[in-house]
């Protein structure tokens, strides 16, 4: 926040969520969000998922992100005017069907149970 707020440096994972089925599905673990900021704080918080996107390469330029980040400024403005904040959830995050790709896990995530190792809730 600091970054942003004093220096105006946005994170870089806004250019790696995307693509895939629609812009809201994670493409590492396949669940769909259906808004860009829960999608954002989903791969921000998860470990497995943030790497992974890093490695599979960016979805959209700069001026893509900018301007995806632009036109969801008003959506975000009706919501704060409502009493909400950006990242509400109003529909419920469900897993998309499909394959997972083979994914990067840290040794400590590792998990014989689930493809993806254990979440950003383990520790």
């Amino acid at each position: 926040m600091h970054q942003f707020k004093a220096h105006g440096i946005k994170d870089d994972i806004r250019l790696y969520v995307g693509g895939g089925f629609t812009p809201a599905t994670c493409r590492v673990c396949l669940k769909h969000f259906h808004t860009r900021e829960r999608i954002l704080n989903h791969v921000k918080k998860s470990k497995v998922c943030r790497i992974n996107a890093f490695f599979r390469g960016p979805v959209y330029t700069q001026k893509e992100a900018e301007e995806l980040d632009a036109s969801l400024q008003e959506e975000n403005r009706n919501l704060q005017r409502a009493g909400f904040r950006r990242h509400v959830a109003k529909e419920p995050t469900f897993q998309v069907v499909g394959p997972f790709y083979n994914v990067v896990i840290e040794p400590d995530l590792y998990s014989d149970h689930h493809p993806l190792g254990r979440g950003h809730n383990y520790y």
